[in-house]
């Protein structure tokens, strides 16, 4: 950390690289603080001594993930920082299996989130915020700040055994990722869905990549946590209501949609009798590929299919394909047909 007459800033150390950064060919000038992002000029105008984050380099060994990054203030003896030391690797798998508050640091961080819900120790929502802890992204009870986290971790406790759909979103203060918690009726998850949401993110947040991991407990809620890894400040302008009004919709369930296209289609009486006649005919498979107004047009040509020797086809170019790209569908009654 120099600090000369104008603004503080950095200056690597020569010769002072080990491990995996000896590949990393740093110069010797100097950096101003103003010129980083506000999460890096914020840690160090805070008195936080330490701060968790990821690197934007993936690891080349043990797993392909974004490195983690510690950030920790060198001090000097009157108790100034003058500088800091960077440490780049992959937590053991220790780190991911063990209780949260046995991790030193974390260990206090979650203590502090149960003790600001103010539940009574043993009660049954003590018990049910420790369990949402627990399971929570162990990653992000390492990143998120205590109000962050205790924000976050209320918000899942209210939603608990409800099936509705939330977002929780939470940037990475270093302004490279962009972390989103989507939670939704396992009976609703499609991979469909999920990579619609995947779409939509990286989209809004305008980020190059995105990791994905999907949890099934024995709630009703499934999780899915994204991590998108940004290009720009484009966050800060991102609507997060209309976010989630978007997202709501993208989720909303197949058969109701369906039924709403019926009614559409055929009327208040007939629609109706042909959405309760087909809401569950059609398999996961084609519910992943086809959304309900292709159902609605395949409908139209199987319905009136009376005999065994009967079959419809749709012989058709998908939106957006490629013009030697064409499609085909066969329909028969009842049974499948070997091709």
């Amino acid at each position: 950390m120099l600090k000369g007459r104008r603004e503080p800033g950095l200056k690597p150390i020569a010769d002072s690289q080990l491990g995996i950064f000896r590949r990393h060919h740093l110069t010797g000038d100097k950096i101003p603080l103003s010129d980083l992002s506000p999460g890096i000029q914020a840690f160090y105008q805070n008195v936080s001594p330490m701060a968790f984050t990821k690197s934007s380099c993936r690891s080349r060994v043990h797993r392909q993930a974004y490195a983690d990054f510690i950030v920790l203030k060198h001090y000097d003896r009157q108790g100034q920082v003058v500088g800091e030391y960077l440490f780049m690797g992959l937590y053991t798998s220790a780190v991911y299996h063990i209780s949260p508050f046995q991790i030193p640091l974390i260990r206090q961080r979650v203590e502090q989130v149960l003790e600001r819900t103010g539940f009574m120790p043993g009660s049954h929502d003590f018990k049910a915020m420790r369990q949402l802890i627990e399971a929570h992204p162990r990653d992000e009870l390492f990143h998120s700040s205590t109000d962050e986290l205790y924000k976050t971790l209320v918000g899942i406790w209210q939603i608990s055994e409800r099936r509705v759909v939330r977002l929780f979103v939470r940037v990475d203060p270093f302004e490279k990722f962009v972390n989103v918690l989507v939670y939704m009726p396992r009976d609703i998850y499609r991979t469909s869905i999920r990579t619609h949401i995947e779409e939509v993110l990286k989209a809004e947040f305008d980020a190059a990549e995105c990791e994905f991991n999907t949890i099934f407990s024995e709630s009703i809620l499934a999780r899915t946590q994204y991590v998108l890894r940004i290009e720009s400040s484009r966050y800060r302008d991102v609507d997060q209501r209309e976010l989630i009004s978007r997202i709501v919709s993208i989720t909303r369930d197949w058969g109701d949609e369906l039924e709403e296209s019926a009614l559409d289609q055929w009327g208040e009486e007939m629609g109706r009798v042909m959405a309760q006649r087909y809401r569950e005919a059609f398999s996961a498979s084609y519910r992943d590929h086809f959304d309900h107004r292709s159902a609605i047009h395949d409908i139209g040509l199987f319905h009136n299919l009376k005999g065994e020797g009967e079959i419809a086809t749709s012989f058709y170019q998908p939106v957006g394909a490629e013009r030697n790209v064409m499609r085909f569908k066969l329909f028969h009654r009842d049974t499948q047909l070997e091709l």
